[in-house]
């Protein structure tokens, strides 16, 4: 909307009668050119001192785009350089009543809370893990509350019986048990730290509760200590697995993230220099005027406080907390997408003129279905579960969803409803918006169209033609 409403009538729908030489201004390169040479004065001193001064502004104009864009990408590098995979806040319950085994009674959960909340890695507390308080008071769906309301970022629920269940598995040679363990956590912050984490979490818990149940059973007058038993389970082979693919996992989202931005950034810079060398003088015939500097600020400008906007709103449903250092990446993310999309729909109605409005449905599709990839599910729960869910757009595309692929747990079938939903929403807005402009067009120019064309079948058909002025007219 913001690139086809700044363009002027004759750009968007061309006009039916020969375009006369536009003027050149003085401050254009042709117009300076041009005049000098009308008065004479162009010399090369005079033609060096012209070509100078265009190649300064020029080069400042470019220079200052540059750096805006420059900017940005160090605000997103900065908020993409500190993940969130430090101090992720995890509440331990324990309920768990332990088991009496000779002499001395065991509580398996007791060790693992300790443990857990001594964990380190390389000295810096990376699950920032905290016992409750009043374990005894909490019923089994404490942990999901907490977390859907974002007060921790996990609940870890030990029940009664752990310490006998898991013990009763290892005597029995069962090899592996059901864990009892309930682990509710919030993906809100990151999707590969979220899964990351409770893989750590899970072999965290597994290798403690082994070497705790190994060495009770063998040795069960030796008391046990937090950090030993910590260590041994550091050393237990599928807890080192997953602890050595915590970094990677984290290492490699930061990589594929990096990569996107990366490659919306050399598309949107490429469409802009596209757009700058098809408009200046220096590649053409066409003419650029400092209007389009202002409109393209403008539209910078334009996508830079929509994305805020949309983000502020988003926080002011999902707790902020939920974003941590998140939410200058999906700032950012969102700035990018608005302002490659916005620039590409400026650059093809420039070009194709009118054609152009047939691309604005598919191109606000992608638009907003890639700006609402960070609203999903998945990553924020709470915005869309509170905001999405009373819309009757959402309720449509589950419908649409079940007739389908029969079932509502995909995004293929989401995905189809906005498409096919903005896409038919969109086409009637495009065409009462051609229509409203052809109209303000034609009936600006009828006059002067008129006019030409009678004035062309007069020259053409002088005499004998009488009325070729009426055939001809517009």
């Amino acid at each position: 909307f913001f690139g086809f409403f700044l363009q002027s009538p004759s750009s968007v729908v061309p006009s039916q009668k020969p375009t006369p030489q536009r003027k050149m201004g003085k401050k254009s390169l042709a117009g300076e050119l041009q005049a000098a040479q009308d008065e004479g004065k162009l010399d090369p001193e005079n033609r060096d001192k012209v070509l100078k001064n265009v190649a300064l502004r020029f080069f400042a104009a470019m220079f200052i785009i540059l750096a805006v864009f420059m900017i940005v990408l160090a605000t997103y590098f900065g908020a993409m350089w500190d993940p969130q995979t430090k101090n992720l806040e995890i509440r331990i319950i324990n309920k768990d009543r332990g088991v009496v085994i000779g002499i001395n009674t065991f509580n398996l959960g007791e060790i693992v809370e300790d443990s857990l909340i001594d964990f380190r890695v390389d000295g810096e507390r990376v699950l920032d893990f905290f016992a409750d308080l009043y374990p005894d008071d909490r019923d089994e769906d404490y942990g999901e509350e907490r977390v859907r309301e974002n007060y921790e970022w996990g609940v870890l629920t030990i029940p009664e019986n752990y310490t006998q269940t898991y013990l009763f598995a290892l005597l029995s040679d069962r090899g592996e048990y059901d864990n009892p363990i309930r682990y509710d956590f919030n993906q809100g912050r990151q999707k590969t730290t979220a899964d990351a984490a409770r893989n750590i979490v899970a072999g965290l818990i597994g290798g403690i509760s082994k070497t705790v149940a190994i060495r009770a059973v063998e040795n069960p007058a030796i008391p046990l200590n937090c950090s030993d038993v910590t260590a041994a389970a550091l050393i237990d082979p599928i807890y080192l697995e997953i602890f050595v693919s915590f970094p990677v996992a984290v290492n490699g989202y930061n990589f594929i993230t990096y990569m996107g931005i990366n490659i919306m950034w050399t598309v949107a810079a490429s469409l802009l220099n596209i757009t700058m060398s098809v408009t200046h003088p220096l590649f053409g015939q066409f003419s650029i005027h400092r209007v389009h500097t202002i409109r393209f600020f403008c539209m910078v400008t334009c996508c830079f406080f929509q994305s805020l906007f949309f983000m502020c709103i988003v926080a002011a449903y999902a707790n902020l907390d939920d974003f941590a250092h998140n939410f200058g990446e999906c700032w950012m993310y969102l700035f990018f997408v608005l302002l490659t999309f916005q620039t590409l729909l400026v650059f093809l109605i420039r070009m194709l003129g009118i054609a152009g409005l047939l691309l604005l449905s598919p191109l606000l599709v992608l638009q907003i279905t890639t700006s609402n990839a960070i609203v999903h599910t998945d990553m924020l729960p709470a915005f869309y579960g509170t905001l999405g869910r009373g819309l009757p757009f959402y309720h449509a595309i589950e419908g649409l969803r079940f007739m389908v692929i029969g079932q509502t747990d995909s995004r293929i079938g989401e995905n189809l409803g906005v498409l096919t939903a903005y896409c038919v929403g969109f086409f009637g807005i495009n065409q009462l918006m051609w229509r409203f402009r052809v109209h303000k067009f034609i009936k600006a120019n009828q006059h002067e169209a008129v006019v030409d064309a009678g004035t062309s079948a007069a020259l053409a058909y002088p005499s004998e033609h009488g009325k070729g002025f009426a055939g001809a007219s517009f």
